[in-house]
């Protein structure tokens, strides 16, 4: 099987950062936190910055994972040139990390204030470190995607052929949302909707047809509000284009299987079709999901899909959407 969505943040590139190797960045050792232009992050969980995940995988019938750095540290706030050197710096550490093994395959950082610096990032990233795409935030410097100059990147994505992986960062309304992990539960799948709405409205889709786009977290409340927003477009509130069915946006994306519920996941199988959905766990974080293989099974049952539609998700989909044999 293989994992769409993991995250890993190579133990070099701290050191580094707390070296002071990495201009505009660095590493407190004692709170473990990514020193930032506008912040610290939060602190580096310590399996974060670890390969030790063969049993945890094997257990689970995983033997590809695809690691994404942490989209918290990603340095939408840094200078451009800046911003390329760290990019680089995770990239070539996870690179090195994962030489050799058929375990682990790598996703891009990428420098995202600057498209045709992003675009230079990922060419190089599959072209020379054989990487299977890149990530990017959902949102850069509090701007929604469609408010920043990503061109060259969706133009290099598609060409090569590999998808973009959109990830939450932070997240909308988070002042409101700082008790009980909301910030999480709502937040994250929150601010996928937003992102997967304003890449759609914005018409990327039309001047890239080719471009494949990964949603976290099952698309967040995406497959709920398609309809929403083509009731809004038939009122004519929609400034930029129309949505005629839910289907114009749904059938755009890709969507993992992080939801921790089947019966959430069995509606995702009946909405978007069991071909644009694809394994994912959320390792290492504290919303991982422990039973992948028990989820989809479930979410299959209680869908009333053929039980082969568990291979698609977890094997035959990953594999077509990440270009590999």
């Amino acid at each position: 099987m293989i994992d769409v969505h993991a995250h890993y943040l190579p133990p070099a590139v701290l050191e580094q950062a707390a070296a002071g190797a990495i201009p505009g960045v660095g590493f407190d050792t004692d709170t473990r936190c990514v020193l930032l232009p506008d912040g610290p992050t939060r602190p580096v969980p310590p399996p974060l910055s670890s390969l030790d995940r063969d049993l945890w995988c094997s257990e689970r019938g995983i033997h590809l994972q695809v690691l994404s750095p942490w989209l918290d540290c990603i340095g939408d706030h840094l200078d451009p040139d800046q911003a390329l050197d760290w990019c680089r710096a995770m990239n070539d550490g996870t690179a090195s990390d994962i030489d050799g093994s058929i375990s682990f395959a790598g996703m891009a950082a990428l420098p995202i204030t600057d498209g045709a610096s992003a675009a230079e990032e990922l060419r190089r990233c599959v072209d020379d470190l054989d990487f299977v795409g890149g990530a990017i935030p959902t949102q850069v410097r509090g701007m929604n995607l469609d408010d920043v100059d990503l061109e060259p990147l969706y133009e290099a994505s598609s060409g090569l052929g590999v998808p973009l992986f959109v990830h939450p960062h932070r997240v909308l309304g988070a002042d409101r949302m700082a008790k009980d992990f909301l910030t999480n539960v709502c937040g994250n799948p929150f601010e996928t909707t937003v992102a997967a709405f304003s890449l759609y409205l914005s018409g990327v889709f039309d001047r890239w047809p080719d471009l494949k786009v990964l949603l976290a977290h099952c698309g967040g409340t995406l497959p709920m509000l398609a309809g929403r927003a083509a009731q809004a477009s038939r009122a004519g509130k929609l400034e930029r284009r129309s949505i005629e069915t839910p289907e114009d946006v749904l059938d755009c994306f890709h969507y993992d299987t992080v939801v921790h519920d089947p019966g959430v996941l069995a509606f995702a199988l009946a909405r978007l079709g069991h071909d644009r959905i694809h394994l994912g766990t959320d390792l290492p974080f504290p919303m991982v999901v422990d039973d992948p293989t028990g989820l989809i099974r479930t979410a299959i049952t209680a869908a009333g899909e053929d039980p082969h539609v568990f291979d698609s998700i977890t094997q035959t989909n990953p594999a077509r959407l990440l270009g590999l044999a």
